[in-house]
């Protein structure tokens, strides 16, 4: 009897056991993908007639699955006489079969021809929808059947992210590799992660590290902030209790795709700013309830609040056109004599918020009329009419009314003086009408 032998990574070394549910999440260069290609031909190669799927969540064409890693983790074990390669899929020995399929154009009908398969591996998992994970799961049902996941983390929210790392069910073996853990990690990747880590710092933590990404294409601030955690700081800080804070708010929209009710707490010590919390809310009511000033952390007597309820940014110190606007200061907090102990007077609260969104609205209704009354006075110009003649206009407007006036009230003599001599020569008709018959 021949003896497998496939090297492997220490950080791997859970996921050879049995479990319903097995994930490798990290970076680039970590080798998740390579340990679960190696996995499945190891499973069909022991375990004859093992059915297999691999998963992708958009997949038009064989080239965007894992065919050709399959493949070449079949030669590279020296398998081939044992696997039967095809266009569209693998035979494996014991009539088992490994085929390639994209989730996204599925139904709950048409997934069901993955019944009786034993392993489903979902390669690129952070793209893997809800939807297409929750017609997955039950389908994948065979005895000591098992869903493999491997993903670069993108976002908490993905659909794979929220399952086996918020969620975390039972049965369900997880593990983080990075490049690092990788102990053949190849010197020319080694050379790419160097030159993103010198280039790229604002992305470098997601693509290499297995980090969530912090930042996007085209975000605000993305290489500063970078910096400022490589050199140390961003971290923990304490206020110092004899120095105001103030929280500077942008106020997001009500609408699904509207931007966050966003508050930063700063305190500013010498020559620095010190940026003590960021706390933010899907809108404004989230501010009502008090959840924003209950994490906002020792916000003081003094403190400013300052809103830019058009650009975006913060606003300057003084009032400004596109709808800047610097409330009065606000007192938030009563504080003891050990300047520690903060009270928060929610109706307080409440009515500085609404007090900000009236005042706002009343300045995007101000602007409004502006518009407006520019482009009458545009119109009004086109037809010769200037700013010196509005009054001339308005006494002709006022003589046209009285004309008209006028005109409608001999209207109004003229008709009843119609009808009053209809009505009388009618009653004469009959009344001559009257005494003929009487006369006969």
């Amino acid at each position: 009897m021949s003896i497998l032998k496939i090297p492997t990574a220490k950080i791997f070394e859970p996921l050879l056991k049995p479990a319903r549910y097995k994930g490798v999440y990290g970076g680039r260069g970590s080798g998740k993908s390579h340990f679960f290609g190696e996995l499945l031909v190891e499973t069909c190669q022991a375990e004859r007639g093992t059915l297999a799927v691999c998963i992708r969540e958009a997949q038009r064409t064989l080239a965007q699955s894992s065919k050709r890693l399959i493949e070449g983790k079949i030669a590279s074990l020296r398998l081939g006489h044992g696997f039967k390669l095809f266009s569209d899929k693998i035979e494996t020995p014991g009539d088992g079969l490994i085929i390639f399929r994209g989730l996204q154009d599925h139904t709950a009908d048409s997934i069901k021809s993955l019944e009786g398969f034993r392993i489903a591996w979902i390669d690129e998992a952070q793209s893997l929808s809800a939807r297409s994970l929750a017609l997955l799961r039950p389908t994948i049902r065979a005895k000591d059947s098992e869903l493999w996941a491997s993903w670069n983390p993108r976002r908490k929210s993905d659909a794979i992210d929220d399952f086996l790392r918020g969620r975390q069910p039972d049965g369900a073996v997880v593990v983080k590799a990075n490049w690092r853990d990788n102990p053949w990690f190849p010197d020319v990747l080694g050379e790419e992660r160097l030159l993103d880590q010198k280039l790229y710092p604002e992305r470098y933590d997601h693509i290499w590290e297995g980090e969530y990404a912090r930042a996007f294409e085209g975000a605000y601030f993305a290489s500063l902030l970078s910096e400022a955690r490589a050199g140390g700081r961003i971290g923990k800080i304490s206020a110092d209790p004899l120095l105001p804070l103030r929280a500077f708010i942008d106020i997001g929209g009500a609408g699904a795709a509207a931007d966050a009710f966003t508050m930063w707490i700063v305190q500013w010590v010498g020559s620095e700013s010190r940026n003590r919390a960021l706390v933010r809310a899907g809108q404004a009511d989230g501010l009502l309830r008090g959840a924003l000033f209950r994490k906002a952390p020792g916000l003081g007597q003094g403190s400013r609040l300052r809103l830019d309820g058009r650009s975006g940014g913060i606003c300057g110190n003084h009032r400004q056109s596109r709808g800047l606007l610097l409330l009065r200061q606000a007192r938030l907090r009563e504080r003891c004599k050990d300047h520690q102990a903060v009270k928060i007077v929610n109706d307080e609260i409440r009515a500085i918020v609404a007090e900000t969104l009236a005042e706002q609205h009343r300045l995007q209704q101000e602007s409004i009329d502006a518009i407006v009354l520019k482009a009458v006075a545009s119109v009004l110009a086109s037809f010769g009419i200037e700013d010196d003649d509005r009054k001339e206009l308005r006494a002709d407007f006022q003589h046209l009314r009285r004309w008209r006036k006028s005109v409608e009230q001999a209207q109004s003599y003229t008709f009843k003086a119609v009808i009053t001599v209809i009505a009388t020569g009618l009653m004469g008709a009959v009344w001559l009408g009257v005494k003929v018959v009487l006369g006969k």
